[in-house]
């Protein structure tokens, strides 16, 4: 009977990174077993076609002979509301690794963020959902010492990198790239904005919003493609002032594209000359296509991963932006040339797939 390998992540919500994740991890278990199941743990429902697993729920993952823990910030707090992120992510993510060592069910944690955790009374747990793991792999420096701080012995630590690091044009759906390129003909500087609703630094962001308004506006060689990487509004409400006040001088220079799926948004950045985002993947993926990135950090796993790469000046904190000629930043960035991930960057995300193909060697065969 074919092996059935369970798949786990954030995989809650419709939102772009936390997908392009599991379908990563997704098809790099079907490339490793070809005639396995791949079933979600946890996942709704109306995940499993986007992520390109067979099936979702208890019942799946009763059958499963091994589960993956794949990418994702989930065992890495915010700076904000953090006892309500550490027993959300408890109940989510902990508790199935819990489980799963009540069943003797081997799991790997590969390529997530670690640390740092600061609510006592489930520290612990979060440290032995790693600990047992038969791998444990975190994607930057920061993390494994967070892991080896917490009591977690540097050699069970694997250095790895964001799984999304390996992103290249030719993983994006033909159709999409093709249509991509038809709504974005060549012709004028893109400048992508991905600016996402917080209460956190809300002043800061609006004031840079503003300022990029006013700067398109007044040059007419820039096109703005405001984007959204879930399915919620594609210009979140406090920006949309800004745009009714801003918004006539860029007649035919401003697009709301929707968030529809992995692919499109991917073939979308593809068409892009420069990013402006303050979340994570948006940014990870761009800067894999090529592209520059304006990153405005509200979490540290962002600081991280621009450190990581060597773009730590394109990492501007929110409190500095006042101080930030943005569109002549993204100028500069872009008559630098297309961004080059580093080779060993490059080589610590397949990392991630190199420790899964091992894992599965070790368990699933066995079935």
């Amino acid at each position: 009977m074919p092996p059935v390998i369970a798949l786990h992540g954030a995989y809650f919500g419709k939102n772009f990174g936390d997908i392009l994740l599991m379908r990563l991890f997704c098809g790099q278990i079907r490339g490793m077993l070809p005639d396995a199941r791949v079933v979600l743990a946890k996942a709704p429902s109306t995940n499993v076609e986007a992520i390109g697993a067979d099936g979702t729920g208890p019942l799946e993952l009763a059958k499963a002979k091994a589960l993956v823990f794949g990418g994702g910030g989930y065992f890495g707090q915010p700076q904000q509301q953090t006892w309500r992120w550490a027993w959300r992510n408890y109940r989510l993510h902990v508790r199935l690794a819990e489980q799963a060592r009540r069943r003797s069910l081997p799991y790997a944690i590969l390529g997530v963020g670690f640390g740092p955790l600061t609510t006592p009374v489930l520290n612990e747990r979060f440290v032995k959902a790693c600990r047992h793991a038969q791998v444990f792999a975190v994607r930057d420096r920061e993390s494994v010492e967070y892991a080896t701080r917490y009591g977690i012995p540097e050699a069970q630590v694997h250095p790895s990198a964001d799984a999304a690091l390996g992103i290249h044009r030719g993983m994006i759906a033909p159709a999409d790239l093709e249509k991509a390129y038809v709504d974005f003909p060549a012709g004028p500087t893109r400048i992508g904005v991905h600016l996402s609703h917080t209460d956190h630094h809300r002043d800061s962001l609006l004031r840079l919003a503003e300022q990029l308004l006013v700067q398109a506006g007044t040059d007419r060689s820039i096109e703005l493609v405001f984007l959204n990487d879930s399915v919620v509004r594609v210009i979140p409400r406090i920006y949309e002032g800004l745009l009714d006040k801003h918004g006539r001088g860029l007649a035919g220079r401003l697009t709301k594209e929707r968030y529809s799926s992995v692919d499109r948004l991917l073939a979308v950045l593809d068409r892009m000359d420069a990013v402006l985002t303050n979340k994570l993947h948006v940014g990870i993926c761009a800067s894999a296509l090529g592209k520059p990135v304006l990153s405005v950090p509200l979490h540290s796993k962002t600081r991280r991963l621009y450190k990581q790469i060597e773009r730590s000046h394109c990492c501007i904190e929110p409190d500095q932006l006042g101080s930030l000629d943005v569109m002549g930043f993204l100028r500069e960035q872009i008559a630098a040339g297309p961004v080059r991930i580093p080779q060993a960057v490059l080589a610590a995300s397949a990392e991630n797939f190199r420790l899964l193909r091992d894992f599965l060697a070790s368990t699933a065969y066995q079935a």
